[in-house]
């Protein structure tokens, strides 16, 4: 490369990065863990059964300003991750719009670059709390052809009315989150938990009560089933077994359509 390109390449560069750690600055963005420079500031608009979510992502140096969905509320359906251990697991909650759209929550914690993961930390006041808000083939298709987790999909017998119900608690915490920040607590304050909050909120009657099984997550599918909270007539063991999405999701892939193909052949949908 002649030296006078090399050296506007090199201003480019860094021009580039200096507009980036201004961004940051400005913002008052903390560096995040792998994924990581990545934060969401909800805004809805709520018309009857509709509303819309509106994400600004950093990523690198990309700033994007995006409308992830609008439109009317329809159902619930429930990703459970195995991690390889039968005790433990992490949910997924994913709104269904109209016939084909859906967007997916997930209840994590947030980690600084530097920071490594500890169960005994997650006791205490070391990472965030965090909302990922997306499309399924971003928070759903990275665990199943990428980090190779197994997948289950659930629908739940969940009516549009408290569907709605539990979309709007899921948005005032998001937007509560935004303004005052949380710290994650492996017991209190989790990916498990926090469903909880959410579903015991908005139960019509009395929430059912407290089981083992909301903090020993790798059987919450189990614990739903016995509740009659699942679609489906099967023994558990077989409703489980169709349930995995892996091979569906691997084939679909960058397909727009990959809600609908891993739903293909599940019961309930």
């Amino acid at each position: 490369m002649a030296e006078p390109n090399r050296r506007s390449l090199l201003q480019l560069v860094g021009l580039c990065v200096s507009c980036g750690l201004l961004l940051v600055v400005l913002l008052g963005l903390t560096l995040w863990a792998a994924g990581a420079l990545y934060f969401t500031l909800p805004f809805k608009e709520a018309r009857g059964l509709s509303a819309a979510i509106y994400l600004i992502a950093v990523l690198g140096l990309l700033l994007t300003i995006r409308p992830l969905w609008k439109g009317a509320i329809a159902g619930v359906g429930l990703f459970l991750l195995d991690w390889g251990v039968d005790w433990m697991a992490h949910p997924i909650v994913s709104f269904r719009f109209g016939d084909s759209d859906h967007v997916a929550f997930s209840i994590e914690l947030r980690r600084q670059v530097g920071q490594a993961y500890s169960p005994l930390a997650g006791l205490y006041k070391t990472y965030g709390l965090i909302y990922l808000v997306g499309d399924e083939r971003d928070l759903v298709r990275v665990r199943t052809n990428y980090r190779k987790e197994d997948v289950y999909l659930y629908r739940t017998v969940v009516k549009p009315a408290r569907a709605r119900a539990i979309f709007l608690d899921y948005l005032r915490s998001l937007n509560a989150l935004h303004e005052h920040p949380e710290f994650y607590n492996e017991l209190t304050s989790n990916c498990t938990t926090n469903v909880r909050v959410h579903t015991a909120a908005t139960a019509i009657g009395k929430p059912p009560p407290w089981d083992w099984r909301i903090l020993i997550n790798g059987y919450a599918d189990q614990m739903l089933y016995e509740r009659g909270d699942l679609v489906g007539q099967l023994p558990f063991s077989d409703l489980r077994k169709q349930a995995l999405i892996n091979e569906k999701a691997r084939a679909a892939d960058h397909d727009l359509a990959f809600s609908y193909r891993i739903r293909d052949g599940v019961i309930g949908f």
